[in-house]
């Protein structure tokens, strides 16, 4: 990316490495090798992703998620309540 002149801080702010298509994958022991020695090697996240099966999609949607409110200086809040309280919970946001 300094070839092109970005720096790389804003690489390691706003950069993610996505794999996809590790379903397809035959050499495991290979393939472990080769992403711990490339996840070992970035100072950003690497994900592993399979669109087809679904493999690490809420790892994916949560570095995501949480790439996004680091950027905008936001935090992620999650909340847990029974589905039958939504509408009471949401109300005050429409």
């Amino acid at each position: 990316m300094d070839e092109v002149g970005v720096p790389q801080s804003l690489v390691n702010e706003r950069y993610m490495e996505v794999w996809n298509k590790v379903d397809l994958v035959t050499d495991e022991e290979w393939f472990s090798k080769k992403v711990e020695e490339e996840a070992n090697l970035a100072d950003y996240p690497v994900v592993l992703l399979s669109a087809t099966s679904g493999f690490n999609k809420k790892v994916f949607m949560n570095e995501v998620s949480e790439m996004i409110a680091r950027i905008m200086g936001k935090a992620v809040v999650k909340l847990e309540y029974p589905a039958w309280e939504h509408e009471k919970r949401v109300k005050w946001l429409l």
